[in-house]
């Protein structure tokens, strides 16, 4: 009997041991096919150049859009690609004082705490500008302020004395900072910007009279409405930046005993445009607006610039684009997460060949009815490509080419666990991962022989107690 269960107990042992051993590539498969399943993930991806035809004029996304508008110029970017929506002059050289004042609150937001205290300069305190202040704070020589604060009251009410006091902050005098703030102008890709304040008092040369009929070569300080719209996509990368351009009221406590409650001058436009807009900046200047807004419309993410706009027009024609964005355009899905590209395969170097699924689900915008789309789709390896291949792996990319010479790049990875091949164990499970119905069928075969061989085991342990006892008994017995 010590045999017979000794025997049983070992092919228990054994038959263990390949359950665990073929369970593994089981829930591998399993873990992998989660990484492939319905995802809420969604990725805009940046474009990618494509030479256009010589013989053929590119399309334009936003040809057939007719927006009405009073200002000169206007520009609609998606924030994601920074795709062009809608424009109107936008890359006009003008006097756009908004370009100034945005710049100044960036480089201060990346250089500096907001609970930073600035000290007031004399230079800085002669701007006198609490008139125009609804919280009527002068900002006197001497006093310190939070940066907080004083950025708030750049972005609210358009405050040359603050803009200045945050200049001499952070470069000691103004003219330094100018420097700073045309470096970065070119690392944000704003070609035809050029700055001579951070205040963005026009700058001309050898004219006097109306800051709008002077001609464009005699502007010395200038901007355009797309540079503003590439400096408003970069402010909203930092925290503070995008935070402080999206509130629109505050109310902060001034030295420590004076509340003061600021309300930004363009906060009617969340209200008319119910919703939509997230954050918004207003410059009056020479008696013409410059708004500028960031927000979200049927789920694309757009800043919008409308320059030089009458006092009767600024919130007209912001909401003219969000309304013309909205009837002109859709946001689908390109590609879904998990679905095969059946078009191109993936070979490993010893032979192995494997399919290919879209990595993330990808959204692009594109005119209503229209998908913009070329009918020619590339495809860019990563290869070659080595044993072990994982499901997590991005082996290439699936490019989608738009009729405008661009093009989004979607990764794709191995429709498959692709195991090494070192051992002959690592093939079979290969095999199996392969063929998941037949390793389900292995598997509850399996199961049943285990449970089989408990019964049994169970039923043999029964009967040696018992023996047992009865051996115990007779023993007592005899003794008796």
């Amino acid at each position: 009997m010590n045999k017979a269960l000794f025997r049983q107990a070992i092919v228990t042992l054994i038959i263990g041991l390949a359950v665990i051993s073929f369970g593994w590539p089981i829930s591998f498969v399993h873990a992998a096919s989660n990484e492939t399943g319905a995802s809420t993930e969604t990725s805009l991806t940046e474009n990618i150049d494509i030479e256009p035809d010589e013989n053929t004029e590119p399309d334009k996304l936003y040809d057939g859009l007719d927006i009405d508008l009073t200002a000169p110029a206007a520009i609609v970017i998606e924030t994601g690609r920074q795709r062009v929506l809608f424009e109107k002059n936008s890359d006009v050289k003008m006097s756009i004082p908004t370009a100034s004042k945005l710049m100044t609150a960036l480089i201060a937001c990346e250089r500096l705490p907001l609970d930073t205290m600035v000290t007031i300069s004399s230079v800085a305190a002669s701007q006198y500008d609490a008139a125009n202040s609804p919280d009527y704070v002068e900002l006197g020589t001497g006093d310190k302020y939070m940066l907080e604060y004083l950025l708030l009251r750049i972005l609210y009410y358009d405050s040359d004395s603050a803009a200045i006091a945050v200049a001499e902050q952070i470069a000691n005098e103004e003219s330094r900072f100018v420097e700073l703030m045309n470096s970065r102008a070119q690392s944000y890709d704003m070609i035809n910007t050029f700055f001579m304040n951070s205040t963005g008092e026009p700058v001309v040369e050898n004219v006097v009279g109306d800051i709008n009929s002077i001609p464009k070569s005699n502007l010395l300080q200038y901007s355009t409405a797309a540079d503003v719209a590439r400096l408003i996509n970069a402010g909203l990368q930092n925290q503070n930046f995008s935070e402080l351009l999206s509130r629109r009221n505050d109310q902060l406590i001034i030295n420590g005993e004076k509340l003061v409650p600021m309300r930004n001058q363009a906060e009617a436009i969340w209200t008319l445009s119910e919703g939509a807009v997230t954050g918004a900046f207003n410059v009056l200047s020479q008696g013409q607006h410059t708004m500028v807004t960031s927000g979200t419309k049927d789920g694309i993410n757009i800043i919008t610039v409308t320059a030089s706009t009458s006092e009767e027009r600024r919130y007209t024609d912001t909401l003219n684009l969000y309304n013309g964005i909205s009837e002109f355009y859709e946001l689908s899905p390109l590609a879904r997460a998990g679905d095969l590209y059946a078009e191109d395969f993936e070979r490993t170097i010893d032979g192995e060949t494997f399919g290919l699924v879209f990595s993330k689900t990808v959204y692009y915008i594109h005119p209503i009815g229209d998908d913009f789309l070329m009918s020619n789709v590339q495809y860019k390896t990563y290869g070659p490509h080595s044993r072990p291949i994982q499901r997590s792996m991005v082996v290439g990319q699936v490019i989608f080419q738009m009729r405008d010479g661009t093009s989004i790049a979607v990764d794709v990875a191995p429709d498959r666990q692709i195991l090494s091949t070192i051992t002959i164990l690592d093939r079979g499970l290969d095999q199996l991962q392969r063929n998941p119905n037949l390793t389900l069928v292995i598997i509850g075969t399996l199961f049943s022989f285990v449970l089989l061989l408990l019964w049994q085991f169970l039923r043999a342990a029964r009967e040696t107690i018992h023996l047992i006892v009865l051996v115990i008994l007779d023993k007592k017995t005899r003794k008796l």
